[in-house]
């Protein structure tokens, strides 16, 4: 016979445990009804790594949202934690724990939240801070099937200095695989655990086990030894196939003059099992063709530049990449505009798009400028003046979804710009 003990809490209620957390036999703590303005929260007040606790046949927490989130206040605290989530699938239901060796303590009182939910097929709903399943520059949305159906939030909050930690992540292999998803129990070993980095908007790992991956899978449903120290202690977790991981980290791809020449300009920040880039561009924005390829790095942790000249035609307004991983899986990149380089033309100023908002580099000397940003209806939306210190300076709140007009205006020059803003 099972014993159900459920709490169910609403929009911004907690459980608080002063002391310890204890679940006996089948009792379930259920939250329910967390949102991103108001989450729901069991908190454990206890510094200890062990204040929940489970006895008998074992208790366990049902989350399945990224704001049903169990708090524990680690403080400064070193040892093992184990959150006993499980996943509601009724008679499918599986033990999927979180467990964290919280191997040097973080400083000052931080707090450690913990959560968990299964996706559907295509891996919605992505963690808030999650922008793309695929490289940083498309910002497109896979088809999911070569993840888990299941994302993790582990998110160390309120320190100076965030613990380092060894990781554990389970899921359930009755509902999280198989099916339409393209894990199953023939590939289910090559599974390895990635975080996504929100300041650099990529997916990354580091060199132990495969190469630019975490950790290693075990059966029959978990990955361990994930190893993540105080500078790398990210929030968001995702379980991928090896061969098929979330692949490559593009921290810019920009457009730039030298006399009447054109040259593409990339910068990669890691590779996985990326075989080649083809560039393609196009006279209007939307019919491309196949300029020429470029073999990629293979395997990588470290960072590779690339660079290629293109005809300085109309021909080649717009460019754009296409991705090939050695297993053929493709991704394209977002769209760069290329104006048309003059004679004895070397540009100081460059202007391109990033995760990081519109990015300006002045390769000259520290400038006032007026900077003005119209959309393609000729609707000024932006205009302000920036003093342009030598290297790179963001502008994060232009809001332009498509072609934009930038002009920067000096004392002695002014220029226009073209960019496809996304």
């Amino acid at each position: 016979m099972r014993t159900w003990l459920t709490f169910i809490f609403l929009s911004g209620f907690a459980l608080h445990a002063q002391t310890s957390l204890i679940l006996n036999d089948e009792s379930r703590v259920v939250m329910s009804g967390g949102t991103s303005v108001s989450s729901v929260f069991v908190v454990v007040n206890n510094s200890n790594t062990g204040a929940i606790i489970t006895t008998g046949t074992g208790g366990a927490i049902v989350s399945e949202s990224e704001f049903n989130r169990v708090r524990m206040l680690h403080s400064n605290s070193v040892g093992t934690v184990v959150v006993p989530f499980v996943s509601a699938n009724g008679l499918l239901d599986e033990d999927i724990p979180v467990t964290v060796d919280i191997t040097s303590s973080g400083t000052s009182t931080g707090h450690i939240d913990y959560s968990t939910w299964e996706t559907a097929d295509n891996n919605s709903i992505w963690p808030s801070d999650v922008t793309h399943l695929t490289n940083a520059t498309t910002g497109m949305a896979s088809d999911g099937t070569n993840l888990v159906d299941r994302f993790w939030v582990i998110d160390a909050a309120s320190y100076v200095t965030k613990p380092s930690a060894t990781i554990q992540l389970s899921y359930n292999d009755n509902n999280e695989i198989e099916g339409t998803n393209g894990i199953t129990s023939a590939n289910e070993s090559m599974l390895v655990a990635q975080k996504f980095n929100p300041t650099s908007g990529t997916w990354n790992g580091t060199a132990t086990g495969i190469s630019g991956l975490y950790g290693n899978w075990i059966a029959p449903n978990r990955v361990e030894d994930i190893v993540v120290d105080n500078t790398s202690f990210h929030a968001s977790w995702a379980i991928s196939l090896s061969n098929q991981a979330l692949p490559v980290e593009y921290t810019n791809i920009m457009v730039e003059c030298e006399n009447e020449e054109r040259k593409v300009t990339w910068q990669c920040g890691s590779e996985t099992n990326n075989d080649f880039f083809e560039i393609e561009h196009s006279a209007d924005g939307s019919i491309f063709q196949y300029f020429d390829r470029i073999n990629g790095s293979g395997n990588t942790v470290s960072a590779t530049a690339y660079q290629l000249s293109v005809p300085n035609t109309t021909e080649f307004s717009y460019i754009r990449l296409v991705q090939q991983d050695f297993d053929g899986h493709r991704a394209i990149s977002k769209i760069v505009t290329a104006d048309l380089c003059e004679e004895n033309q070397t540009d100081l100023i460059h202007v391109y798009s990033s995760n990081e908002g519109l990015v300006i580099v002045n390769r000259g000397r520290s400038i006032p400028s007026l900077i003005t940003v119209y959309d393609v209806t000729g609707r000024l939306i932006y205009e302000k003046t920036n003093v342009f210190l030598n290297g790179k300076t963001n502008l994060r709140d232009i809001n332009v979804n498509g072609i934009a007009v930038i002009k920067i205006t000096g004392e002695s020059y002014s220029k226009t710009y073209k960019l496809y803003l996304n």
